[in-house]
């Protein structure tokens, strides 16, 4: 049973007769059967998971980006796992490296590290912090 089979494997609900009733033989050895198909479904769903877990645990952790899964649908990006993700980002960032000028960056924004820095006045240490937290 593979682990796909295991997750849609249903598991029959097993029906009692009332409290008060009683079963006859035919009936109680319906619902034996029926206890015992379900412990036999549960017994290998049990070991499926077991290898699951010995399959995780073998593995070495974090894994890599390429075994991530990505779900992009809050995003414009097509990719369904972390490195293709990574790697669409970076190609959009490399087009708009080429493209050279992109203007001042808006509010919130960043300069790319490699455009020229502005010229910054000069700092006087015994100035102290220019805008100081405030106090509390």
């Amino acid at each position: 049973m593979t682990a796909s089979e295991v997750k849609e494997a249903e598991v029959a609900p097993v029906v009692v007769a009332p409290v008060g009733s009683s079963l006859e033989e035919d009936d109680l050895l319906d619902l034996e059967d029926r206890l015992n198909e379900r412990i036999s479904a549960l017994e290998e769903r049990v070991g499926v998971l077991e290898l699951k877990i010995i399959d995780l645990e073998a593995r070495e952790p974090g894994g890599t980006a390429d075994e991530v899964g990505y779900d992009p649908s809050r995003t414009t990006l097509d990719a369904h796992v972390v490195q293709d993700a990574v790697d669409e980002l970076a190609a959009r960032l490399s087009r708009l490296e080429k493209k050279g000028d992109m203007g001042e960056p808006g509010e919130g924004l960043f300069r790319i590290p490699k455009d020229p820095p502005k010229e910054q006045p000069p700092v006087d240490p015994q100035a102290g912090p220019v805008n100081p937290p405030p106090r509390r």
